[in-house]
């Protein structure tokens, strides 16, 4: 099975998240979920779900804040309950 990655700069262009936003995320998930993406020099490379954990996790920023919204993220998208 093939999977498609994507870098940060091509989620900038898909979606307006800025490459910054999407590196600072996916070193945090990193630090919880050891196989999170791939880290590429200085960008990294996602696959469909873990793109799907940024944009989950920017989209709800404005209401739960960010430390929220990336548990919450943890949560549905890995089974991870940071709460405890």
């Amino acid at each position: 099975m093939t999977y498609r990655y994507y870098g940060t700069a091509e989620i900038k262009q898909k979606t307006s998240i800025s490459e910054s936003t999407t590196k600072l995320i996916a070193a945090k998930a990193k630090e919880h979920i050891p196989s999170f993406g791939r880290k590429v020099g200085r960008a990294w490379n996602l696959n469909s779900r873990e793109f799907a954990f940024v944009r989950y996790v920017t989209d709800f920023t404005p209401e739960l804040s960010q430390e929220g919204a990336f548990f919450e993220a943890l949560q549905i998208f890995y089974n991870v309950d940071c709460k405890r």
